[in-house]
C-alpha cells in the first residue's frame, strides 16, 4: 500500500483509478548476472535480450547493438559467448 501512496500524492488521478494491490514480480537476475541475448535454439528468427536487471543502465547500449547487429547480419560485430542464450 506505500507504493500506491507515494503514487497517489505524485499523480492524484490514481487515486479513482481503481488500483488495490501491485504485484512484485520475479527478479531479472541471472545465475552469473550476465545478461541473455541471442537468438533461442528452438525457435528460428525469435531473438532474446533479457535479464540485465540493473546492469541493463550499463550494458544496454552496448548488448542492444550488438543484438541489432546479430538479428540484420547473423552474428553479432563482438564476441558476445558469454552472453549468447545458447
Amino acid at each position: 500500500m506505500q507504493h500506491i501512496q507515494g503514487a497517489i500524492n505524485r499523480v492524484p488521478a490514481l487515486e479513482t483509478t481503481g488500483i488495490k494491490s501491485t504485484v512484485c514480480g520475479p527478479e531479472s537476475f541471472t545465475a552469473d548476472h550476465k545478461p541473455l541475448l541471442g537468438e533461442a535454439p528452438e525457435v528460428r528468427g525469435f531473438f532474446l535480450g533479457c535479464g540485465f536487471n540493473s546492469a541493463g543502465m550499463m550494458l544496454g547500449g552496448g548488448c542492444g547493438k550488438e543484438l541489432a547487429h546479430w538479428i540484420i547480419h547473423g552474428r553479432p560485430e563482438k564476441d558476445m559467448y558469454g552472453y549468447d542464450i545458447r
